[in-house]
């Protein structure tokens, strides 16, 4: 049986791969899998610069449907059904998986026996679990409220892991910082987005006492456009490109995450742990669970943030040995191995 996997998003059509998705497949192909990965023909060029050799010798391959003026799972996945039927692969590939592609799936497993795993990085709609109830799907998903939807829906393994797939890029500074450099504190992740919190993390860190806020500085990173409010030691950065992000992490001194529930991972606090960074981060389960060897500070309200953001700003070294700790974590538990991945969750089909 071959085997099919899954990242699942409801809130996104087939439309291409993120960051992580394009690592996996690049490196499931050097393992020496057929990987073919599904999505909308827009993300062609884009397929074409993250896979050298697309299609050829230890690279993947790719199926497209046509691009679509109105672009929904259902309509994408039956339109790119034909190209896959006819196709052999090891692994295919098929992102932000919504409850349009259940009719896709369904044909796959009927017309080919294919095996379904599925990384489920959002909580999954009823119309979905339906669907996969008694089946022998695998669900490997991103935290531990995720993996819980799906016991005792699913017939196959439920497990919560995951992790970044280019950890050896985050490493902590080679040289210790200069004792009159400022504090850099730092958001990084689509701020835009209001459930990021940055709004709060502003007055949090404008309600520090003022000798402690002179000598600190907030990074936000990063904005499609930067608000550009004029802040005084409030510094907005829009998007890095990606290869930038580890050179700049090695830069700041703690990490802030203020994102309520629809947070479901946080790459970037991983990024940031691996850096050697500690974290002041709100009371979800996402974050707690990071932080609970003592690699953060948890806060529950902008009074605590403030304090916690007051207490790391004035101790040099209980920054470094919380710093410490979060890469330990970080290196223990959320280090992707694609290797071990493929051996674990494919190849035994």
């Amino acid at each position: 049986m071959e085997p099919t996997f899954l990242s699942y998003r409801p809130d996104k059509v087939l439309r291409g791969v993120g960051v992580f998705a394009v690592v996996l497949a690049r490196q499931l192909a050097e393992c020496g899998l057929d990987v073919t990965i599904a999505a909308e023909r827009s993300w062609e060029r884009k397929f074409r610069e993250a896979f050298p050799g697309l299609g050829g010798p230890g690279a993947p391959n790719a199926v497209y449907a046509p691009s679509l003026r109105i672009k929904r799972p259902l309509i994408n996945s039956l339109a790119v059904l034909p190209g896959l039927l006819g196709r052999r692969w090891d692994a295919l590939l098929i992102n932000n998986v919504g409850n349009g592609l259940i009719p896709m799936l369904r044909a796959l497993r009927a017309g080919r026996g294919v095996r379904t795993v599925l990384l489920a990085n959002r909580a999954p709609k009823r119309a979905f679990l339906r669907f996969l109830r008694g089946t022998a799907t695998d669900v490997m998903a991103v935290n531990g409220g995720i993996a819980d939807a799906f016991r005792g829906v699913v017939a196959g393994r439920v497990t919560a892991e995951y992790g970044i797939a280019d950890a050896d890029l985050y490493l902590p500074r080679s040289q210790p910082r200069d004792p009159a450099a400022p504090v850099n504190f730092v958001m990084l992740g689509k701020l835009d987005a209001p459930w990021k919190g940055a709004d709060m993390v502003r007055r949090a860190f404008g309600a520090m006492r003022p000798e402690l806020r002179a000598r600190s500085r907030l990074h936000l990173l990063g904005f499609a456009e930067p608000p550009g409010r004029g802040e005084e030691g409030v510094i907005e950065h829009p998007f890095l490109p990606y290869s930038q992000v580890p050179g700049f992490l090695r830069e700041m001194d703690v990490f802030v995450g203020a994102s309520d529930e629809h947070e479901t991972f946080c790459q970037a606090m991983v990024q940031a742990m691996l850096t050697g960074i500690p974290s002041v981060v709100s009371g979800i389960r996402v974050f707690e669970e990071k932080v609970d060897a003592g690699g953060g500070v948890v806060f529950r309200s902008e009074s605590e943030l403030t304090a916690a953001m007051e207490s790391l700003a004035g101790d040099p070294e209980r920054r470094a040995r919380m710093g410490a700790a979060a890469r330990r974590t970080a290196l223990e538990r959320y280090v992707w191995d694609t290797r071990r991945f493929a051996e674990k969750w494919l190849l035994p089909a």
